[in-house]
């Protein structure tokens, strides 16, 4: 059954309620709703569940509600910029929700900040991301299902879940307690010793 896209915005921040709290989800700056384009994720945080968000998103929102904080930049530019610093580097959870060409940078970087994350990979872009290869065979990541693959290996502890909506529903996400766990690539060996 087909759903729109308002059903499928309720019903994944449904989830990121579900698997990192209200009260998680409100600490800090709130939630980066990333390339979030008319800012539905962040409005339905806001208005159903009193979690700030910021959009993070190249396109300004025109007529937004008062309450919607946005930066006006793509997600590579925001977390450089000084001005925005305190912003990301306080905020609680990082998603994405069909982020298009931002979904591998939000997810590296996050990875690089200790972040919890929650994103749903949608397209590829497999032409203007020729140097992707899976770790494994060195193939070319060409289809979604290796994308997704290709995602979860970028580090140990990365989790999996399906939202419950039609299509391209699979949540890549890493809570806090996550990091806590040290994946085997992360141990540190005694001298002499190799994996």
């Amino acid at each position: 059954m087909q759903t729109t896209r308002h059903e499928r915005i309720v019903v994944f921040v449904q989830w990121l309620v579900e698997t990192f709290g209200q009260d998680g989800l409100a600490t800090g700056t709130g939630v980066l709703d990333v390339a979030g384009g008319k800012g539905e994720i962040s409005g339905e945080l806001a208005g159903r569940y009193g979690v700030p968000s910021t959009l993070i998103d190249p396109k300004p929102v025109l007529n937004s509600p008062s309450a919607l904080r946005q930066v006006c930049l793509r997600f590579e530019e925001a977390i450089g910029a000084p001005e925005h610093a305190g912003l990301v580097q306080a905020c609680s959870v990082v998603v994405g929700m069909h982020p298009d060409q931002a979904t591998e940078p939000l997810v590296d970087w996050a990875i690089a900040q200790r972040k919890p994350f929650a994103v749903l990979p949608c397209c590829v872009f497999a032409k203007s991301n020729a140097d992707r290869v899976m770790p494994s065979t060195q193939e070319p990541v060409l289809s979604y299902s290796q994308f997704v693959a290709y995602l979860a290996l970028k580090h140990g502890s990365i989790r999996r879940a399906k939202v419950g909506f039609y299509g391209r529903n699979e949540v890549l996400y890493m809570t806090s307690a996550d990091y806590s766990e040290r994946t085997a690539s992360e141990q540190t060996l005694p001298s002499g010793c190799t994996i």
